[in-house]
């Protein structure tokens, strides 16, 4: 699957209903786009893991659901017994047709290494 879809009540899509659309996918963000949302955190740390994931803003924009989300990171360096910390701002789009939202689904870059340069 390329995609994934979201039947949501058209109430949730008005202009005026921001707070509850904001609301339900505050609540099911990495439920309902577990495989839509960009997780990837290597670039930062080899490291480092996700440890939050949190809705920063949500707009419906014509015909586009526009949701934008922190992914919270960290690493811990044992031997210096340093914790590693950031988080990075992410943008997923979605497409509204009727009451159904579709994301398309996350496909990672690959790695790559200075050595690719050579």
């Amino acid at each position: 699957m390329n995609s994934t879809s979201i039947e949501l009540p058209q109430a949730l899509l008005d202009e005026e209903a921001e707070d509850s659309l904001r609301a339900f996918f505050a609540h099911n963000l990495c439920s309902a786009l577990q495989y839509c949302l960009d997780l990837e955190v290597w670039q930062f740390d080899e490291r480092a893991s996700v440890y939050r994931v949190e809705l920063c803003s949500i707009a419906v924009q014509a015909d586009e659901l526009v949701i934008d989300y922190r992914v919270c990171f960290g690493a811990y360096y044992g031997c210096s017994d340093q914790d590693y910390t950031d988080s990075d701002i992410r943008v997923i789009r979605g497409r509204i047709n009727g009451s159904l939202v579709t994301f398309p689904n996350f496909v990672p870059p690959e790695r790559r290494s200075t050595a690719d340069e050579l």
